[in-house]
């Protein structure tokens, strides 16, 4: 049996900001309308990436560099 290895803060803040840049791609960009669940999926991982890199001392411009870099090019 083996055991699961748990994700690093840094592995997950990678996962939030890849879920939540497709989510600004498709809102921001393409003009698509979120369902009710990657709405609330969004606030939840947008609440939890802001916790993280707080604790690596991201500022707010930091914390939307991250999200949004590349996005509109």
């Amino acid at each position: 049996m083996s055991l699961a290895t748990a994700a690093t803060p840094a592995q997950i803040i990678a996962e939030h900001v890849s879920a939540l840049r497709e989510y600004a791609q498709r809102e921001l960009v393409q003009g698509d309308h979120l369902t009710f669940y990657e709405i609330e999926d969004k606030d939840r991982r947008i609440m939890e990436f802001v916790a993280l890199t707080s604790c690596y001392k991201c500022t707010a411009k930091e914390q939307v560099g991250l999200v949004y870099q590349g996005l509109f090019t």
